[in-house]
């Protein structure tokens, strides 16, 4: 490949064809980066200040939704407390722990029915991987992360059979299920195959 600087100036806008404009945003609408800047071609010797521009262009370009978030965080939040926070702090708060530790969901859960099927379900829980954990609670509340509470119910349906969510009410229905390995294949199969029902 040959260098930037080895190309002519005529090569060099033949091969780019840019001016000082830059395509932004959903529609998208044309920015002139200097005023003019349609008419203003990107040249070998201003080829640094096009970029200068349009990187900075594309920096600013959703300041006025930063602006409106922020606005609407301080109105929650004082701004002297945020400070405080450092960046996995804010996350925490406002997104909930990504990590889904079992104590932590034993905490938050209500079980209903069979002490036996409740045992072999927390040992399902604790046997799924923190994206398997995160989709159950997603199947079941809507919500990826904790805190968020929920109930579930076993010993209605068919045995071994499907299980079933209302996120309305964060309630996980469970039927009985003869195994803990038929439970897990099972619930796996359901969060994974349900993981985009109700996304837009």
């Amino acid at each position: 490949a040959r260098a930037v600087v080895s190309y002519s100036e005529e090569e060099f806008r033949e091969m780019l064809g840019l001016d000082f404009t830059l395509a932004m945003g959903v529609p998208v609408r044309v920015v002139e980066l200097v005023p003019g800047g349609a008419g203003v071609a990107v040249t070998l010797e201003n080829r640094g200040e096009f970029v200068r521009l349009a990187r900075e262009a594309r920096l600013r370009a959703y300041d006025a939704q930063l602006r409106a978030m922020r606005a609407g965080l301080l109105a929650y939040c004082p701004e002297a407390v945020l400070a405080l926070w450092g960046d996995y702090e804010l996350e925490s708060a406002v997104c909930g722990e990504p990590d889904i530790p079992l104590d932590k969901f034993r905490e938050s859960t209500r079980f209903q029915g069979d002490e036996g099927q409740r045992t072999m379900f927390l040992q399902c829980f604790e046997s799924f991987t923190m994206r398997q954990r995160s989709l159950l609670l997603r199947f079941v509340t809507g919500r990826s992360r904790l805190p968020c509470t929920m109930t579930v119910d076993f010993g209605h349906g068919f045995p071994d059979g499907l299980p079933r969510a209302a996120t309305c009410g964060n309630l996980l229905t469970l039927p009985p299920y003869t195994s803990r390995q038929r439970m897990h294949d099972i619930l796996a199969q359901t969060i994974e195959v349900c993981q985009d029902f109700g996304a837009e």
